[in-house]
């Protein structure tokens, strides 16, 4: 065998043995994937057509300013919500899980927002806790067709924690990971949901 003929059987050899472990790594953090567990710890950076809510924020609680930027929205018709979703993500395994892409819809109070992917590579520790931020922009006069600007203002308003005004925020969360060049789904979607 020319020397040639046997760099190049070294080079494939060791190439295989590469892309075989990175495979069986891959099936390995999918097995561990499973035994995570999500929660939704709440929502933070809540926009209501642009006014920053804070926790606890009633309508009464606005500025002039910030009564006529509403005011504008609702004769406008045009009414953005943006928030994030902190969602906890627990690995209680001795191996690392990891997941290639997160697809995602948002609903409040039975109400869907959005639906959308991360498709970053997201990659949770053995023993360890990440938080997931889960970015929401929702024009809430698209998602409730229909309803007065009264109502379409209350829903904004139940993410900002009123005690009086609690809502109902679920995230349904399909996870996937790649295995050599395929993607796998989880066969369906896992709903999670809290009280804000």
């Amino acid at each position: 065998m020319t020397k040639t003929k046997f760099a190049l059987w070294s080079f494939v050899l060791i190439i295989g043995t590469f892309v075989s472990c990175s495979i069986t790594d891959q099936i390995t953090q999918a097995k561990q994937l499973s035994r995570c567990d999500f929660v939704i710890m709440g929502v933070q950076e809540v926009h209501l057509a642009g006014i920053p809510l804070n926790e606890g924020m009633k309508r009464n609680d606005l500025n002039a300013g910030q009564m006529i930027q509403l005011a504008a929205a609702i004769f406008s018709v045009n009414m953005p919500l943006d928030f994030d979703i902190l969602l906890k993500a627990t690995n209680p395994n001795d191996k690392d899980a990891a997941l290639n892409k997160l697809d995602y819809q948002v609903l409040l109070d039975d109400n869907q927002l959005i639906s959308g992917s991360i498709t970053e590579r997201i990659f949770i520790p053995a023993h360890d806790t990440i938080i997931i931020k889960i970015p929401v922009n929702a024009e809430l006069f698209e998602v409730l067709s229909g309803k007065s600007g009264d109502a379409v203002v209350n829903l904004g308003f139940r993410l900002s924690g009123q005690k009086s005004n609690k809502g109902i925020i679920e995230i349904k969360i399909k996870p996937s990971i790649k295995v050599g060049l395929k993607d796998i789904s989880y066969p369906g979607f896992i709903s999670l949901k809290k009280e804000i």
